[in-house]
């Protein structure tokens, strides 16, 4: 389903047709196996047997019709599989926590990023829930049902919330049979909470746990005052009218004044000059980096813009919107050493932030739309293995950049 992009009407015949094919051929091809399997080597008289065919099947088809060789190997690749499953679960529940903080439905320390670009609570959540419900419900057969009346219940909610929007360009015979396949899905989920009340338990404390979080992001300033509030007595009224100091921020033990965030000028020049040309300089608070841009902007007469990109290692499920980085710390604490040093050598500065899952293209874009005559960078800091996995940003911008834009590699 990654290739559902723009145009989503022809790319997404490219990604549903095979999936859906895959799912019902593969699927009626593995249950017409399974049932041709004799009842005494599946164990049906012994419930004990059952259960462990049931929680291998895969492995006793292999096994069933080509030999034991063959399933060793193939448990081996299916382990492989599930562990991809875990990675794309964990990361889409990683990207639907931090969607959600970003549009104020839970609470913001969700969007807060490590310097891999990670959510790190939305991380933690991601990966403890399903440890833990795994650890509390370690029956194959019990997990299932929990599976089942959250996917029934997110396709209900999916097809009905389509189906009744009239806002949408569908036509009648795609909006009715969706209806009918909706009122469906639901029919199929209550029989699912009547015939499993553990499982219609756990999607209800979900959803509990989803709307208190939901409710205090919204209103988490009103909770903090009366939480704050002093109890009123029969010799003190309570004081309607409060006061708030401004947020500090510290990082590295210093206060950060978050007052150069978005493209604010740092520090203009105290002469008037004549500016030549434009030069960017990227960089995660490499300060010698950062003085040699300087430099170099004040002996060619130049206004220098200082770009910080914060990394964002999840794919976003929607747009992200304007972020100026207000609460990222350590942009805050380039931006105020760079007004410090711009100050000092009398360059007029700028700064820039941005959210980008792709580093490279982001700094590309900004220089071009920017008008940048130069790019200055440092070399890279990650490791090879980063390397390897991500590539390499620097790679990547000396391959795209114009030719109108000079490339400055300081080590």
């Amino acid at each position: 389903t990654g290739i559902m992009v723009k145009p989503v009407k022809r790319t997404a015949r490219l990604s549903i047709y095979p999936v859906l094919a895959e799912i019902v051929i593969l699927n009626l091809l593995l249950t017409l196996a399974m049932q041709a399997i004799p009842s005494e080597v599946l164990g049906i008289d012994n419930p004990e047997r059952m259960a462990q065919v049931r929680d291998t099947m895969l492995r006793v088809l292999a096994e069933y019709y080509i030999g034991p060789t063959f399933a060793a190997i193939a448990s081996i690749i299916f382990a492989g599989l599930l562990l991809s499953a875990v990675n794309t679960a964990v990361t889409d529940l990683v990207s639907i926590q931090y969607m959600m903080a970003h549009d104020r439905e839970i609470p913001a320390v969700f969007t807060g990023l490590n310097r891999f670009g990670m959510p790190v609570m939305g991380l933690l959540v991601g990966t403890c829930v399903p440890l833990v419900t795994v650890l509390l419900v370690p029956d194959v057969g019990h997990l299932a049902d929990l599976y089942a009346i959250g996917v029934v219940g997110a396709v209900a909610i999916n097809l009905t919330a389509c189906s009744t929007n009239f806002k949408l360009d569908l036509h009648a015979w795609e909006r009715w049979p969706m209806l009918l396949l909706a009122l469906l899905m639901i029919a199929i989920w209550f029989t699912i909470g009547y015939e499993k009340p553990h499982a219609l338990v756990f999607a209800g404390s979900i959803m509990v746990i989803g709307l208190l979080a939901r409710y205090v992001a919204r209103n988490y300033q009103h909770i903090g005052r009366w939480l704050v509030a002093p109890v009123p007595t029969l010799l003190q009224a309570p004081n309607s009218e409060g006061s708030t100091a401004p947020s500090r921020l510290t990082y590295r033990g210093a206060d950060i004044v978050p007052a150069v965030s978005g493209s604010q000028p740092l520090v203009q020049a105290a002469k008037p000059v004549a500016l030549k040309q434009r030069y960017m300089v990227c960089t995660h608070g490499n300060v010698k980096l950062l003085k040699s841009a300087i430099e170099l902007a004040k002996h060619s007469h130049s206004e220098l813009l200082v770009l910080f990109v914060r990394h964002l290692a999840v794919h976003p499920m929607g747009p992200l919107g304007p972020n100026r980085g207000e609460d990222d710390v350590e942009a805050l604490a380039l931006f105020n050493a760079a007004r410090q040093l711009a100050a000092e050598q009398e360059v007029q500065a700028y700064c820039l932030y941005a959210l980008s899952n792709d580093v490279a293209d982001t700094i590309l874009e900004m220089a071009v739309t920017h008008g940048v005559s130069q790019l200055v960078m440092g070399t890279s800091q990650r490791g090879g293995l980063w390397r390897a996995m991500k590539g390499d940003v620097i790679d990547a911008v000396a391959q795209y950049l114009p030719e109108s834009i000079s490339l400055m590699i300081l080590a």
